[in-house]
């Protein structure tokens, strides 16, 4: 038997070719013996190579034969070997072969050495010195079947395999729909493999055997994902450019695969005036900056037999759909629900309203309810002094003289005087105008509004207290000692004594505190909250006497009180101000805005639930308004404090702020001891006062 040689490949072809090279031999030379086929791992990992075992086949060594196997050496000498095999075994289509660009020293530089070719351990033993290996990291070295961990001599002989481990990362993705069912969303954490191949390494006396890393992204598979889809239910609105881009993508990113189509909102039944309904808060000015009082938008007015509007009525919306394809219906749309007022009539089928006294139209929406009136106006137009006395009326009221000094006059509309008020008291309803100047008089405007406010506390107490007693009624009536029954004779009155006794102690004067605010306003407020009053009088503070037989009575007054608290929130504070000219040594309070479009303001006191607007200076006196100050100039040189309030959400603006103008914003306050320009003063996000 000739020599003979044991190689692995990562295929028999590649095996046989390592061999035949290493015994400078031709196929027809030797005798091929498979000892083990290569094995592929699953997806590509784990492979195992093939093993060939390779012996020289015996010659004939007579004579005879030497010149012809010198003339096949001198033949294969004319060419290349491995080249002329490869094309025989047709290898270069293979798709486990790949050729190396490493050079394969001479034999005689091989002795002792040891290297690493395709991922194959090759090494030739030298008389004087052992080649050494040592595996390195990510790497498995086994020598004749066992493994080694550290730096060990080798032999020729022994068989050597390096083994890498190959890691494989699945992806991590999830689908999820939005809580209204618009949006659906992928999120996605790509997989990856990770390849690992020994490293070649050239021969020499001691390899240390390294791991080369190939990552390879592993793609999301689009069925999956549609298929879950499909088990989700989502088939609207899909978006399968977004899907394949989160299926390609190497990213952790969230996509949005899915979007519903959202609903057509309707309109709403509303009515529609055929003019102009609200009253102008400011005065127009010239060119020059001067007042055109005489060119001014007043309050309004209507004649008899004139169309004040129509009832257009509701338009439905359009549903849309979900991405699980539910439909998605709009808002239900209502028509408006109007009623005839003072001085009006509802025309063909009431759609139309038509004035029947002339006067300031009027409309006070609530809801989806409605009422229009026609307020009747009282025009003066002289003076209001002793003469004349005191003015109290129901509608709008325009004086073209002056209220002179003591006199009152009152108006549950508009109010217009075009002269002056001197040491007088003017309440209005809705919006005061006063053309020129107010002098040591108090001046209210949306007195009504003003009185709501300071109701509104103890309205939500008493709703509040009211639910509680309800609860604990609903709760005794369990009770078998408790006899529902015997309270339809005797009213509610002797349990509510009980319970007065108990938890509540303070509902009976709280009830009879509002009760009393009620009637002392009754003047500025509408007939419902004189009902209130008159339920919660009758049914909590006559004991002897209640008109409540049971609970469910109660919640009637409790539905009135919340219809009422919400109808004074919704009010339009917007249509309530006052104009005024100049202002002295007077107190002014609006529950709107407060203009002031003449010389300006001198110690005065003014309270605005809106913006206050003062053209001139402040001096000294006090400004308070709930949506922020515009100033011209404040402050004197005179040492007189010019006090100007805020809350912390607004601002307060000061083209000119002199010294001894105090700013407050919140709890937050600054003097100014010098005078200062532009100055725009308001509270950073942290809370603190900024002034620039």
């Amino acid at each position: 038997m000739g020599n003979k040689v044991i190689a692995k490949g990562r295929s028999i072809q590649e095996a046989l070719l390592i061999a035949l090279d290493l015994l400078s031999a031709d196929k027809h030379e030797v005798d091929i013996e498979i000892l083990e086929n290569e094995k592929k791992g699953l997806l590509g990992f784990r492979n195992k190579p093939a093993v060939v075992r390779v012996t020289l086949k015996e010659t004939d060594s007579s004579p005879a034969s030497a010149p012809e196997k010198q003339e096949n050496a001198d033949a294969d000498s004319l060419r290349d070997p491995l080249r002329d095999l490869v094309s025989t075994l047709n290898l270069q289509d293979s798709p486990d072969f790949e050729q190396t660009s490493m050079s394969v020293p001479h034999e005689e530089d091989l002795s002792g050495k040891v290297w690493v070719q395709n991922g194959l351990l090759f090494s030739k033993d030298a008389e004087d010195k052992f080649p050494v290996i040592q595996p390195g990291k990510g790497v498995k070295l086994y020598k004749n079947g066992q493994i080694v961990e550290r730096a060990t001599v080798i032999h020729e002989r022994d068989q050597l395999l390096a083994e890498t481990e190959d890691e494989e990362v699945q992806p991590v993705w999830e689908v999820k729909i939005s809580e209204d069912k618009m949006e659906a969303h992928l999120s996605v954490k790509p997989g990856y493999k990770l390849r690992r191949s020994i490293r070649d390494m050239e021969p020499s006396n001691f390899v240390l055997l390294e791991a080369e890393e190939k990552r390879v992204p592993i793609l999301l598979d689009d069925g999956e994902v549609m298929q879950k889809l499909r088990e989700l239910g989502i088939v609207h609105g899909v978006n399968y450019a977004q899907i394949a881009s989160a299926c390609l993508s190497e990213e952790e990113e969230t996509y949005l695969i899915a979007k519903g189509s959202p609903y057509l909102e309707g309109k709403q039944g509303y009515f529609m005036p055929y003019q102009q309904m609200e009253v102008l808060k400011g005065i127009r000015e010239r060119a020059d900056g001067t007042v055109n009082y005489r060119d001014i938008q007043e309050f309004p007015s209507v004649d008899r037999g004139q169309i004040i509007g129509i009832v257009v009525p509701p338009v439905p919306g359009y549903p849309g759909v979900t991405v699980t394809n539910e439909p998605l219906f709009p808002p239900e749309v209502f028509p408006l629900l109007l009623q005839a007022g003072h001085g009006v009539e509802l025309v063909e089928g009431d759609s139309k309203v038509v004035a029947l006294d002339t006067g300031h139209p009027d409309i006070k929406q609530s809801g989806r309810e409605a009422r229009i009136s026609v307020v009747p106006k009282l025009t003066i137009v002289k003076d209001i002094n002793m003469e004349t006395g005191n003015i109290r009326y129901i509608g709008e009221v325009e004086i073209k003289g002056s209220v002179q000094d003591g006199m009152t006059v009152q108006a549950d509309g508009n109010l217009m005087v075009r002269g002056n008020a001197n040491m007088a008291t003017i309440m209005a309803g809705k919006s005061v105008i006063i053309q020129h100047n107010v002098i040591s008089s108090e001046v209210t405007a949306g007195k009504s509004n003003l009185v709501k406010t300071e109701l509104q506390a103890s309205m939500q107490e008493c709703v509040l207290q009211m639910k509680k007693i309800v609860t604990a009624i609903q709760q005794l009536s369990l009770v078998s000692a408790f006899k529902v029954s015997s309270f339809q004779r005797t009213g509610l009155g002797p349990l509510l004594k009980i319970l007065y006794d108990g938890k509540f102690k303070q509902f009976s004067s709280l009830v009879s505190t509002l009760v009393q605010q009620l009637n002392e306003h009754s003047a500025h407020l509408e007939p419902e909250w004189e009902d209130l009053s008159r339920r919660l009088h009758r049914g909590f503070l006559t004991l002897n006497d209640s008109i409540l037989k049971s609970s469910e009575e109660i919640k009637p007054i409790i539905q009135l009180a919340e219809n009422l608290i919400q109808s004074s929130v919704e009010t339009a504070a917007d249509e309530l101000f006052i104009n005024a000219g100049f202002v002295q040594n007077s107190q002014i309070y609006s529950a709107g805005d407060i203009w002031v479009t003449g010389k300006g303001i001198y110690n005065s006191k003014m309270f605005a639930h809106g913006h206050v607007n003062v053209k001139g200076y402040v001096r000294g006196g006090e400004i308070f308004a709930a949506k922020g100050v515009t100033l011209e100039q404040a402050g004197t040189k005179g040492g007189i404090t010019t006090k100007i309030k805020v809350p912390e959400t607004e601002k307060i603006y000061i083209k000119l702020a002199m010294e001894d103008t105090l700013i407050q914003i919140g709890s937050h306050h600054y003097k100014f001891v010098q005078p200062h320009v532009d100055v725009t003063a308001s509270l950073s996000s942290e809370g603190r006062l900024i002034i620039s």
